[in-house]
């Protein structure tokens, strides 16, 4: 207490003089700044360090942006297989348009599997068919015939996607650049066979396969 009533005693005598007035302003600053020293301090330690920035990489084109497609010259014929895949991996629509010899037949319907059901149309009318393992049928109705004739006066080589795959691992395919169209059309020739393929130009999907022989010619398409 004896303290306390000294250290008062000295503050009043100190405040009946300028000086001493201008002492307290002295002292009452010297306290505020120690005061803002130790505050500054204290929030620096407990302030996380800053972390060092990390450059982000550019990203990457990928293959699935449209924009980005960049058609090949010579086709690699896994693009074509790959297409192939996607296409078979799931049921798919199809027109087949066939002229020989000046004789049309068109075909189409739905591939799903080895099952396929659709329709035939040529100068004798149309006719709605079925094929799978076991053969080909025509149905009218509830019945089911068979319809051995289902592909008659066709090549069915060039209806068939595997035989077509197969025959197109030995050949090369350039790109048209002359083609009238968005998508990307190859083309390779053995043998008087202009054979054909388009792409989407988004997807690369398969749009259709052409074949031109001297006396026919098969356009088949997909969607």
């Amino acid at each position: 207490m004896k303290k306390k009533s000294k250290l008062k005693n000295k503050i009043n005598t100190l405040k009946k003089t300028t000086k001493g007035k201008a002492t307290l302003r002295l002292i009452k600053w010297c306290i505020f700044f120690v005061l803002l020293f130790l505050f500054l301090l204290i929030s620096s330690l407990f302030k996380p360090s800053p972390k060092t920035p990390i450059e982000e990489e550019p990203a990457s084109p990928t293959s699935s942006s449209p924009s980005e497609y960049i058609p090949e010259d010579t086709l690699n014929i896994a693009t074509f297989n790959n297409a192939l895949k996607t296409l078979t991996s799931s049921p798919y629509n199809y027109n087949y348009e066939i002229t020989v010899n000046d004789t049309n037949y068109i075909y189409k319907g739905t591939q799903e599997g080895e099952a396929t059901t659709g329709y035939k149309e040529t100068n004798m009318g149309i006719t709605k068919y079925y094929r799978d393992s076991t053969g080909s049928y025509s149905l009218n109705m509830d019945s089911k015939v068979p319809y051995p004739d289902l592909y008659a006066g066709l090549d069915t080589n060039y209806l068939d996607l595997n035989y077509l795959k197969n025959t197109f691992q030995g050949l090369t395919f350039t790109l048209n650049s002359n083609h009238n169209c968005s998508n990307y059309l190859y083309e390779s020739t053995i043998n008087d066979i202009n054979y054909q393929i388009e792409f989407d130009h988004n997807t690369y999907h398969l749009v259709f396969i052409n074949i031109n022989t001297p006396n026919a010619t098969y356009h088949l398409n997909f969607n």
